[in-house]
């Protein structure tokens, strides 16, 4: 049968080769009779995962904030040991520290133009916070702002797809 040899011309690895070269590859994995473009299923699992990124970015400013609280009026030499006995401090930390992973893991996924405008989700994401856990008071065209920022989130997406 055509295309079941490993090498040479008509091969498998041939035809994958060409395949992987193609522009517009749909791939589709043949489940039963139903067919699941995983092109649709990276794309999902790559916006799931910037959006991830995007919320661990702002709970590490939630997280910093509490860490400020506790060292509000402090002169330098007092704040030093107050942070590094400040759990909300050590969370942050480390959160950051897995969130870098995270971000490596994305960009080596996606292209860095479409990658980076999702970080300017978490200036959605930090206000609402700042209201719910700091009874920050937001005023209304702030949000108006930070719709404007979800719709250009939204259109650099758009612009950057082949």
């Amino acid at each position: 049968m055509p295309g079941d040899q490993t090498t040479g011309p008509g091969s498998t690895r041939e035809l994958l080769v060409h395949l992987g070269h193609s522009v517009r590859l749909t791939c589709c994995l043949a489940v039963g009779m139903q067919y699941i473009d995983l092109t649709e299923v990276l794309w999902m699992t790559n916006t799931s995962a910037l959006v991830l990124f995007s919320v661990l970015l702002a709970v590490c400013q939630v997280l910093f904030k509490y860490a400020a609280q506790t060292i509000s009026g402090q002169t330098l030499e007092t704040m030093i040991p107050t942070l590094s006995r400040s759990i909300p401090m050590w969370a942050a930390v480390l959160l950051y520290g897995a969130s870098t992973v995270l971000w490596v893991w994305i960009l080596s996924r996606v292209p860095l133009s479409r990658a980076y405008p999702w970080v300017a989700l978490a200036t959605i994401i930090v206000p609402l916070a700042a209201t719910i856990f700091f009874g920050e008071v937001i005023k209304p065209i702030y949000w108006v702002g930070a719709v404007m920022v979800a719709i250009g989130i939204g259109l650099t997406q758009i612009g950057s797809t082949g």
